[in-house]
């Protein structure tokens, strides 16, 4: 399965904002993880891809501990999409706009998914802004696992509940994240 092929977030498009189209502008606005940012942009004339060009130049992001922005010189989008993605491959923290904007993969060590609704499904968490960590799966119908507050610790580790406290998110060969304890493994998807 391939993701499908979008602009990184963690360039500085000022100087490259003639050069996106509307849905790139949008596509780099939900990777940013701009909580302002709606799904529905305000409208596809010229005066709503002036609103999105602006969005993404206030939402390049600055001042975040360990995190690169690649500020391109004599190269188009993708080169510089490119060279942010060499330059981020190797960071090694997570952020919290990051934590809450994928869904996550749930795996138990021991391999018991349950035997209500979700049996034989592939367990999905989200760990929302407010501090919790809850199914994916937004239907009303009770699901594991149950919601649980969650918090990073000072050296970066993610607990949630009074479970033991997982390991620090680490790199996957695909770039997404991971992060464990003894009983449960979280992925990105």
């Amino acid at each position: 399965m391939h993701a499908p092929l979008k602009l990184h977030p963690f360039v500085d498009y000022t100087h490259l904002l003639a050069k996106l189209d509307r849905q790139e502008k949008v596509d780099i606005l939900q990777r940013r993880f701009d909580n302002g940012f709606q799904p529905t942009p305000p409208s596809m004339d010229e005066e709503g891809d002036v609103v999105l060009a602006e969005r993404v130049f206030r939402s390049t992001p600055v001042g975040i501990a360990d995190l690169t922005v690649f500020q391109p010189k004599l190269c188009g989008k993708w080169q510089a999409s490119y060279i942010a993605a060499e330059l981020d491959q190797h960071r090694e923290r997570i952020t919290m706009n990051e934590l809450n904007a994928y869904i996550w993969s749930y795996q138990e060590s021991w391999g018991y998914f349950g035997a209500g609704v979700d049996s034989g499904y592939a367990l999905r968490v989200r760990f929302f802004p407010n501090g919790i960590r809850a199914n994916a799966i937004e239907d009303d119908t009770p699901r594991r696992p149950r919601p649980m507050p969650y918090n990073f610790t000072a050296t970066g580790a993610i607990q949630v509940g009074q479970y033991p406290t997982h390991s620090k998110p680490r790199r996957l060969a695909n770039w997404g994240w991971e992060f464990s304890n003894s009983y449960v493994t979280y992925k990105s998807l």
